[in-house]
């Protein structure tokens, strides 16, 4: 999808939905500088045929803030995507979901405070409500809270292939990696 000036989230294109067993899932944008991106986006998902499914208009939702896991969805809610989104993708799809609120705006979406990997997340523990972190230590029987230094470094922003992780630099959770017996990718 070509860049549109005015439109400079656009390069995000996690942001647009999330595919969930060969649907995707449309984001609907709360805040009206992204909703114009979706006259963009539309009709690109359109032309690949892909099967679309959008959400109910009182449900928002940005792609960020859904995390698929071992077939569980993980929800992040409270700037961007609305709480009522985790019900509706977990009927949607009869997959287990987690509903977990953001409460720190300077990680507005889930991907920027929590990472799950085989059966361990890492996350950042400012960035979620305290009842959200006691569903996060029922979900995964290793949590590993990271640093505001790897946080603000975007550590969680990181993509899991097979034993390999694709992260930034951050050799403080390059270290939390191979500790795990993974293989960090570095990226900047």
């Amino acid at each position: 999808i070509p860049p549109v000036k005015g439109l400079p989230d656009l390069v995000f294109t996690t942001d647009h939905g999330k595919f969930i067993d060969g649907t995707f899932y449309v984001s609907h944008f709360r805040h009206a500088v992204r909703q114009k991106e979706q006259d963009i986006t539309l009709p690109w998902y359109t032309k690949h045929k892909i099967h679309l499914q959008h959400l109910p208009a009182n449900h928002f939702m940005e792609g960020g803030d859904v995390l698929i896991h071992n077939q569980h969805i993980f929800v992040g809610y409270g700037y961007r995507t609305s709480k009522n989104t985790a019900s509706f993708l977990a009927k949607s799809t009869g997959l287990k979901t987690y509903s977990l609120k953001l409460i720190d705006d300077a990680f507005y979406h889930l991907d920027t405070c929590f990472f799950p990997v085989q059966d361990t997340a890492f996350y950042y523990p400012t960035a979620f409500s305290p009842a959200s972190i006691k569903t996060l230590r029922g979900a995964f029987p290793m949590l590993i809270p990271l640093t505001s230094s790897e946080a603000e470094r975007f550590a969680s922003n990181s993509v899991e292939l097979g034993e390999f992780v694709l992260c930034q630099p951050n050799p403080t959770f390059e270290q939390k990696l191979i500790d795990l017996g993974l293989t960090p990718l570095t990226l900047d």
